[in-house]
């Protein structure tokens, strides 16, 4: 796998793991409600990239030590290009969901400069932000409805509550970068052809 070759010329082999069955992105936070994501691909070669390598590439820039990135990142190189950049939240709120997507979209910088270390070319990879949480309440959906109402009759141009909206119906993108979100509650197993 070209990916998982060359970043391991560059970055320590502990950062990074490959499987052709099944993928576990963790949550490192023992108290969250969140553990981990399981992502099953049999007979697809799949790359595990850990939050440690976009946290070292994080810190090897200046200034930048308070952006928060995402719990790991997925790559496939072989039949499909993708990468898949998961978050892990314990509760499915608009503040979390707003924290997850930055965190994604840092990650996504912090990913895309690796890469530049390692001469990989980016071009050709489908990208999506993966955001895992418990199932939303009943009382947070009636809350978000409330608001959504509110924030469409104020013509509101960013609503969080939209944005959790869309999040849940399959339809947000981090603008900033073009990349979509998908959703999926703690628990579910994720096919790899889920997220292609």
């Amino acid at each position: 796998m070209e990916l998982y070759d060359k970043l391991s010329n560059v970055f320590p082999a502990d950062h990074l793991s490959l499987s052709t069955t099944q993928t576990i992105i963790e949550e490192t936070d023992s108290g969250a409600a969140t553990s981990e994501a399981i992502i099953e691909h049999t007979g697809t070669e799949v790359l595990k990239i850990s939050k440690d390598l976009l946290v070292e590439e994080r810190d090897s820039i200046p200034n930048n030590l308070h952006a928060e990135v995402c719990d790991g990142v997925i790559g496939v190189d072989v039949k499909d290009k993708f990468i898949g950049y998961f978050e892990l939240k314990s509760a499915c709120t608009r503040g979390n969901v707003l924290k997850a997507c930055s965190q994604i979209q840092h990650s996504y910088h912090h990913f895309w400069s690796a890469t530049l270390k390692c001469s990989i070319d980016m071009l050709g990879y489908e990208e999506k932000g993966i955001i895992v949480t418990q199932p939303i309440t009943d009382e947070e959906r009636v809350r978000n409805r409330k608001r959504l109402i509110r924030d469409n009759d104020r013509k509101i141009l960013f609503s969080s509550s939209r944005f959790l909206h869309n999040l849940l119906a399959g339809k947000a993108v981090i603008n900033e970068i073009g990349m979509p979100l998908l959703h999926f509650n703690a628990g579910d197993v994720i096919s790899l052809a889920d997220l292609l």
